[in-house]
């Protein structure tokens, strides 16, 4: 039941909570007082941890940015030797051939059909790689 006068006359009046995660530790929640002060923060914690760089050029790219985001096992930004480590092996391994690059160079111009199905990435008119993802029919070596 709705009073005149008695309701709140603006949601965000109350105090919005600013997620932990935004904070590097030299800000506090009561020190953010404006927009662009929290946007300064959230670019901060955007920035990539020299640790990312894998080739080590001085430079994290978009690339090394992506894989080593997936080895930082504790989520803190930052690679321990372990997870380096890890990174570095797998990137030996061919790791990288798992994931499509430089898609967006060709933006809606591509010419060619790039789906992911099952988990494989389909690129052109060639199927055959989703064979591997189904499991063999039971009969498949019954012979009747």
């Amino acid at each position: 039941l709705k009073i005149p006068g008695k309701e709140k006359p603006n949601a965000l009046a109350d105090k919005i909570r600013i997620p932990d995660w935004w904070h590097k530790g030299d800000l506090k929640e009561s020190e953010i007082k404006t927009r662009t002060k929290l946007l300064d923060t959230y670019k901060k914690c955007n920035h990539a941890d020299p640790t990312f760089d894998l080739d080590g050029d001085g430079v994290v790219s978009s690339r090394e940015y992506f894989l080593a985001k997936r080895f930082d096992a504790d989520h803190d930004g930052k690679l321990n030797e372990k997870e380096k480590a890890a990174a570095v092996n797998a990137i030996n391994n061919g790791y990288e051939d798992l994931f499509k690059w430089n898609v967006e160079k060709e933006g809606a111009q591509r010419n060619k059909r790039l789906i992911q199905v099952r988990g494989q990435i389909i690129d052109s008119e060639d199927f055959s790689p989703i064979r591997d993802t189904y499991p063999k029919h039971p009969l498949t070596n019954h012979i009747p």
